[in-house]
């Protein structure tokens, strides 16, 4: 079962990884025109982007324990989950 489970935060974390990338190069791609333009009742590119790294930084940290209140993740398959999604939001 241990196996299984390590299994499948390796391949979300693979997922997570590839669409971040997918993302952040996308968001490079464009125009500085296009990252700020405001569809009507949406969101820019560039404030989509920002509030990506915002969740994905403070996620991170609530799973390390880096955030104040919130307990880390003891096993070491948990850390290693920490230290790639950590790895991840500092990169980019």
């Amino acid at each position: 079962m241990e196996v299984m489970h390590a299994t499948r935060i390796g391949q979300l974390r693979e997922s997570f990884a590839e669409a971040h990338a997918r993302l952040v190069a996308r968001l490079r791609a464009a125009s500085d025109d296009a990252a700020e333009r405001v569809p009507a009742g949406g969101w820019s590119a560039s404030q989509i982007g920002w509030h990506v790294a915002a969740v994905t930084t403070r996620f991170a940290g609530m799973i390390s324990g880096d955030v104040p209140g919130a307990k880390p993740l003891a096993t070491r398959a948990g850390m290693a989950c920490v230290r790639s999604i950590t790895t991840i939001a500092v990169a980019k």
